[in-house]
């Protein structure tokens, strides 16, 4: 409908009654636009209440939490027994190999001498040969 009213405008050539429906249909737009942006705003607003009433239950649920540890520390205390450590250090140590390669080779040491001398490398000792 309203193309047929800018045809009829352009072939009359009524250029304000042509600006006028431009106009209109920018509003138009416009006002659509708007819509939207406000719609998306409620709906973010609506997220972030929901978001806020979780943190603030999870919270609630914490503080409980952290109260009946508290109590049961205390209780503990003064009855004497000492609470246990929550970690203990671990005084394991792990070695790793690797693969020693001559310089002058892509290969693995192939000499009895040669692999002897790689592996005490590796180790960070020294070698003498015999």
């Amino acid at each position: 409908m309203i193309l047929r009213r800018v045809i009829e405008h352009v072939r009359n050539q009524e250029w304000t009654a042509i600006g006028i429906d431009f106009l209109i249909v920018v509003v138009g737009v416009f006002i659509g636009i708007q819509f939207s942006n406000w719609n998306a705003a409620r709906a973010d607003q609506v997220r972030i209440e929901v978001l806020l009433q979780d943190t603030a239950k999870d919270l609630r649920a914490d503080i409980v939490e952290l109260e009946g540890v508290l109590e049961l520390t205390e209780s503990r205390t003064e009855s004497g027994d000492r609470p246990r450590p929550l970690a203990t250090r671990s005084t394991n140590v792990v070695y790793t190999s690797s693969v020693v390669r001559s310089e002058g080779s892509n290969s693995r040491a192939s000499s009895g001498t040669e692999r002897s001398a790689m592996s005490a490398a590796a180790r960070g000792l020294p070698f003498e040969s015999a």
